[in-house]
C-alpha cells in the first residue's frame, strides 16, 4: 500500500502493483527491477513507471502501407504513396522499390535501383521515395489518361545480410477522371524530358476537343526543331522521316484515349531538340491544332570507356 509520503503521480506515470512484473514490457520490467533494488524496503510491491514510448506494432515486421485509393484528372499528375517497415534487427545495405500494375503478380513498371521504367510509362514516372532514410517508395504518375485507371502495388526488396521481398497485398486503386477542360481544342505536352544516349524515351502527348465534335479519325504528327519544323512522323500514314526510321514507335490511341505519344529509341545526343505534337481531326469538321511550346528533349551522354595505353 502506498502511504501519503509516496511520490505524487506525474503526468503519464502510472502506479503498478505487480509483484512478479507480469503483463509488463521488457523496459517496464527492468525499471521495476531497479525500483525494487533502490526502494524495495519502502515499496516492496508498488512502483511508479514512467511513460515508456510504445513500440510501433508495424515496426516489428515486414509491412508495406499504401492508401486504398487515389484519384487524378486526365492530363494531370497524382502521387502513389508507399511507406514500409521492417524489424529493428534488420541491417539493409540497400533497398529496391518496384511498382507493379494490374494485380499482385502484375507487370513491373518501375524499379528504383536500376532506375528503370517500363516503356509505356517512360517519362511519366518520377521516384520520390527515400527507402534507406525514410522507408518510403512513393512515385508520382504524370500525364494521366483514363487507361491508367488500375491497381498499383508497391514492392520492397531488402539487400544485405538477409535478402527479403515483401509488398502490399491490396495495392492502391487509381481512378482517373475525365478532364474538366475538355471543351476546347488543346494539346498538352510536358515542358521537358531527359534520356540517356543509347536508350529510349517517351514523348507524351494528350489532347482535347469539344464534346460536340464527332471525329471519324485522327492523324497525329510530330515535328522537330520549332513550331513549324519538319514533320518526322505521321500516324495515319504510318510514315517516319528518314533519319528517324526504325526509331519511332507510336504509343498513342487517339480515338479511344485522346493520346498521341511516341517512343524514341536508340537516343543520341543530336536528338536533343524541341518536339511538337500536332493533331488533325477528320470527320464532319476538319481541324488541326498543336502544342505551342512543345517538349524539349535533353539526351545525356552514356557510359564511355577510355583506354590509356602507356608506352614505356
Amino acid at each position: 500500500m502506498v502511504t501519503s509520503s509516496s511520490p505524487p503521480l506525474l503526468s503519464g506515470w502510472r502506479l503498478v502493483h505487480q509483484p512478479g512484473g507480469r503483463g509488463l514490457s521488457n523496459a517496464e520490467s527492468y525499471w521495476l527491477f531497479l525500483c525494487r533494488m533502490r526502494c524495495g524496503q519502502r515499496f516492496p510491491n508498488d512502483c511508479l513507471l514512467p511513460p515508456f514510448p510504445s513500440a510501433r506494432s508495424s515496426g516489428s515486421k515486414f509491412q508495406v502501407e499504401q492508401p486504398k485509393d487515389v484519384e487524378g484528372e486526365e492530363g494531370g499528375s497524382t502521387s502513389l504513396p508507399c511507406s514500409f517497415t521492417y524489424p529493428d534487427t534488420s541491417r539493409p545495405r540497400d533497398i529496391n522499390i518496384s511498382w507493379k500494375v494490374g494485380n499482385y503478380n502484375g507487370a513491373y513498371i518501375f524499379t528504383s535501383l536500376l532506375n528503370h521504367t517500363n516503356r509505356e510509362y517512360r517519362g511519366w514516372i518520377e521516384f520520390l521515395g527515400s527507402p534507406l532514410r525514410d522507408k518510403t517508395g512513393s512515385i508520382p504518375l504524370h500525364w494521366l489518361n483514363q487507361v491508367d485507371s488500375n491497381i498499383y502495388f508497391c514492392s520492397v526488396t531488402m539487400i544485405g545480410e538477409e535478402y527479403k521481398m515483401w509488398q502490399s497485398t491490396s495495392g492502391t486503386v487509381l481512378k482517373v477522371k475525365a478532364r474538366s477542360s475538355g471543351s476546347g481544342f488543346r494539346v498538352e505536352q510536358p515542358s521537358n524530358v531527359e534520356g540517356k544516349e543509347g536508350e529510349s524515351i517517351t514523348l507524351p502527348c494528350s489532347f482535347t476537343y469539344p464534346d460536340t465534335s464527332t471525329p471519324r479519325a485522327f492523324n497525329i504528327r510530330w515535328r522537330v526543331g520549332n513550331y513549324d519544323g519538319t514533320y518526322i512522323f505521321s500516324s495515319l500514314l504510318n510514315h517516319t522521316n528518314g533519319e528517324y526510321r526504325g526509331r519511332i514507335e507510336f504509343l498513342g490511341s487517339p480515338l479511344r484515349d485522346k493520346t498521341g505519344s511516341i517512343c524514341l529509341h536508340r537516343l543520341n545526343q543530336v536528338d536533343s531538340n524541341p518536339y511538337f505534337c500536332s493533331v488533325t481531326m477528320i470527320g464532319e469538321e476538319y481541324k488541326m491544332w498543336q502544342c505551342a511550346s512543345g517538349t524539349v528533349l535533353k539526351v545525356k551522354g552514356g557510359w564511355h570507356f577510355l583506354f590509356l595505353f602507356l608506352v614505356g
